[in-house]
């Protein structure tokens, strides 16, 4: 998988989220009528599209194949490609929001999708915009659901990835840790109980778990076991979906694991930033247990030794256990665009072709439809078969989408959880106050 590495998706650059600010706030004043920079439209004449997506080569490799097949399907087609990396990918978009020439078929994920939508940016997916172009009725519902905004479709998740605690048994093996049965749930005081079995036997440099405390992600998980979310957006301004206490608590939480030796000291943490799947510590056999996406077992088990298994996430003791859930890259089609219509189509044939389904091999996850994990269980090696099965499992436990963000939110994603961590863990700061400096500044970014 493509894209931000495992330790840099939790702590993206801020420099993107202050380019999209001011290239939203200037592109919405000129959303409708504004050309993407595609061409043609007439009915049985050559029609030219724009896709932008981010990621590396296998992704881009990925992507070709499929946009070549759909052209010579469509031979009055032509899909021109901008393909770039995470960071300088939102880079581009920004810029192409400011100058109005947003491509036809864009990417996003719930951290950006918010914004973009309320802004008039985005064509909302309704038949009477797409004409039938779009075939939705394969998706699973709860799944499509994450591509909506305030009700309204606004884009098609193009896979399922649910958070999940990936395992190494091959580390674990002889240490008395008793994972949960698959399905089963666990708490994350259970989660610390079993860190202190491991860390007793597992000798010193090896950690049980790496330091999520500045992933978003698994707070997300963290505040909707306790029946929260992150933002409230049904306020206007938007403002926070939990409270003061649930922070410090969780900033301590991770505290708690670092003292105990169960997570690693914030030195070593930092020396990880960056790094590709292949060079950090669980890729090195140095952590038996991954907090992330179930896809992430794909990507790591072509470097561990020891086998991989996907459990759920831990939730809170005495909280609702509503742990279960997952977010999605999905695609939109600017309300700029000229050719709405060939755009939908091209979305669908992502989707809903077999040939493209089993090319894509779930490149953002498992598909969002039963019929499409079937086809790649059947292709599929053992990992990626258990990474199908625990889709299927969770949807059918009812894992929900996760929010999509509010202007300002992403804040929290690409500055404010991790120095709120860093300063706990270089003893800086108490868990409560940094939580008190983190729910500044964050109000403050909700605010504007």
């Amino acid at each position: 998988m493509s894209g931000p590495t495992a330790t840099s998706f939790a702590r993206a650059a801020l420099s993107r989220r202050t380019l999209l600010a001011g290239a939203v706030g200037a592109g919405a004043l000129f959303a409708a009528g504004c050309g993407s920079g595609s061409s043609g439209g007439e009915a049985g004449g050559p029609v030219t599209l724009r896709m932008a997506w981010y990621g590396g080569e296998a992704r881009t490799k990925k992507y070709g194949t499929i946009l070549d097949s759909y052209q010579a399907a469509n031979p009055t087609v032509t899909v021109k490609r901008e393909a770039a990396e995470w960071d300088k990918y939102w880079e581009r978009i920004a810029t192409q929001t400011a100058a109005r020439d947003l491509p036809d078929v864009v990417h996003f994920t719930n951290m950006q999708l918010r914004e973009f939508a309320s802004n008039g940016q985005l064509l909302e997916l309704n038949e009477d915009n797409t004409k039938g172009a779009l075939d939705l009725s394969t998706l699973d519902p709860a799944l499509l659901e994450a591509g909506k905004v305030d009700g309204k479709l606004y884009s098609v998740p193009t896979g399922s990835l649910i958070l999940s605690t990936v395992a190494n048994l091959g580390l674990l093996q002889g240490t008395g840790v008793t994972l949960p049965e698959a399905g089963a749930e666990w708490t994350w005081d259970d989660f610390r109980e079993q860190g202190r079995k491991a860390v007793a036997k597992l000798g010193s440099g090896t950690w049980f778990v790496l330091d999520f405390g500045s992933s978003t992600r698994i707070l997300t998980a963290f505040m909707m076991s306790r029946g929260k979310t992150l933002f409230d957006v049904a306020q206007q301004p938007p403002s926070l979906g939990f409270e003061r206490q649930d922070l410090v608590d969780w900033l301590a939480y991770w505290e708690g694991l670092r003292q105990d030796g169960i997570a690693p000291p914030p030195s070593v943490t930092a020396e990880q930033q960056g790094l590709p799947f292949e060079a950090d510590l669980f890729a090195k056999e140095k952590a038996a247990v991954y907090l992330h996406t179930s896809n992430t077992l794909t990507n790591y088990q072509k470097y561990t030794k020891g086998e991989l298994v996907l459990r759920r996430l831990p939730h809170a003791a005495g909280g609702s256990a509503a742990v279960d859930y997952f977010f999605s890259v999905s695609m939109a089609v600017p309300a700029s665009s000229k050719n709405p219509q060939e755009a939908a189509k091209v979305i669908s044939y992502f989707l809903n072709d077999p040939t493209a389904v089993q090319t894509y091999a779930g490149e953002f996850g498992p598909p969002g439809s039963a019929a499409g994990r079937e086809i790649l269980r059947k292709a599929a090696q053992v990992d990626g078969q258990k990474v199908i099965d625990f889709t299927d499992s969770e949807i059918k436990l009812g894992a929900v989408a996760d929010q999509n963000w509010p202007r300002g939110g992403q804040q929290l994603n690409d500055v404010v959880l991790g120095q709120a961590n860093d300063q706990v863990a270089f003893g800086k700061a108490s868990p409560e106050a940094a939580a008190d400096e983190a729910l500044a500044k964050l109000k403050d970014a909700l605010s504007r």
